[in-house]
């Protein structure tokens, strides 16, 4: 077991790798889009999302590094409040990550299949992300770090097809259970890779802490996971621009508008590589630990919890638009626009009411 740990050492995890990384990224100004005349449109470096914004003395901002991105907080009020998001940033970097020593999440995926005592946040996202699990079928399974920490997208490293075959038996969510605060992974070769919900989840508790402390107007984006809480002070409602699914560099081609939801995007910009001919990109299909075979380029996905919208965006990239688009419209409480392949988009019924509109280049 230490063997095949130690091969994992420095690879990259699932969507939106869940590590701690190097230096900051700088915020990017999104030029060249009309329709925004007097707004910057800005956003992280990696985001599938961007954030608009009037120049605004009463609005306190920040910035962070953490969850391998770059976290931009924005809100009216108390200024302090950011200080104690900042802080829990920080706190939930070391407890969730996969690849820190001191972590929660390093210590039960090395535990041998014994009962690990952890945090009681890190119980609670395990325990939402375990109901997740069931809701869609495994197609979400946080099980996947058996596979994904094979996968180095950073330095363009696929494993051995052999590799991934030995690897699939250990990906079964089943095998991870919670009591109180203990957290047991029962297969000693299984690993969990939280990077598929986890920032939604954050995203999640960090608006909590802004409503905790009086806090009604505010943004909360980590790297593509944004939460527009309430509206702003001119009553009107949060500005949302969509990254263009087919360049690397950010760009938004459309925007809508949100008061008190999440937006989530996830796309094949976010991290890839292309190898003998063959591109593969980070988006995992659990049941194959191979990049999901799907007609979807790229999905923005608009929910009240951001932590529905970062489990749901990898589940309906993995099952495609059609049957993604199926489970959307049943839901009733969720909202996706598809980027295809072919370079139209599809969006579900109620995907204009947000004020959903293209952007001239």
């Amino acid at each position: 077991m230490d063997s095949q740990y130690g091969q994992r050492t420095g690879a990259a995890l699932s969507r939106r790798a869940f590590v701690i990384g190097g230096g900051l990224f700088a915020a990017s100004v999104l030029a060249g889009c009309s329709g925004l005349k007097g707004t910057d449109l800005a956003s992280s470096a990696d985001a599938g999302t961007a954030i608009a914004a009037n120049a605004d003395t009463d609005i306190h901002q920040a910035s962070t590094f953490a969850f391998d991105t770059v976290v931009d907080l924005s809100l009216y009020g108390d200024a302090s409040v950011l200080d104690r998001a900042v802080d829990e940033c920080a706190r939930y970097d070391k407890l969730f990550s996969a690849q820190r020593e001191d972590s929660d999440i390093w210590r039960i995926n090395h535990g041998g299949g014994a009962p690990v005592e952890v945090d009681p946040d890190t119980a609670r996202l395990i325990q939402d992300s375990l109901i997740f699990c069931e809701s869609s079928g495994g197609v979400f399974d946080i099980t996947i770090g058996a596979v994904s920490l094979l996968w180095d997208f950073d330095n363009a490293v696929k494993p051995a097809d052999a590799d991934i075959k030995a690897a699939l038996p250990h990906i079964d969510w089943h095998m991870v259970s919670v009591e109180g605060t203990t957290v047991t992974l029962a297969d000693p070769l299984g690993a969990i890779d939280l990077g598929g919900i986890a920032k939604g989840w954050i995203t999640d508790r960090l608006v909590d802490l802004y409503r905790a402390h009086g806090i009604e107007s505010g943004l909360v984006n980590l790297g593509g996971n944004v939460f527009a809480l309430g509206q702003k002070p001119s009553g009107a409602a949060w500005t949302i621009g969509l990254r263009d699914p087919n360049v690397s560099a950010g760009k938004a081609v459309a925007t809508i508008e949100v008061r008190d939801r999440s937006v989530v995007a996830s796309g094949l910009y976010e991290r890839h590589f292309e190898q003998d001919g063959v591109d593969y990109y980070h988006i995992l299909d659990p049941k194959t630990g191979y990049p999901a075979v799907t007609d979807v380029r790229a999905d923005t996905v608009v929910t009240e919890r951001s932590v529905d919208g970062d489990g749901l965006s990898t589940t309906l990239f993995i099952d495609g638009s059609v049957r993604g688009m199926q489970q959307v419209e049943q839901r009733g409480d969720v909202e996706v626009l598809f980027a295809l392949d072919d370079g139209s988009t599809v969006e579900s019924s109620g995907f204009a009411d947000l004020g959903y509109q293209t952007l001239d280049s």
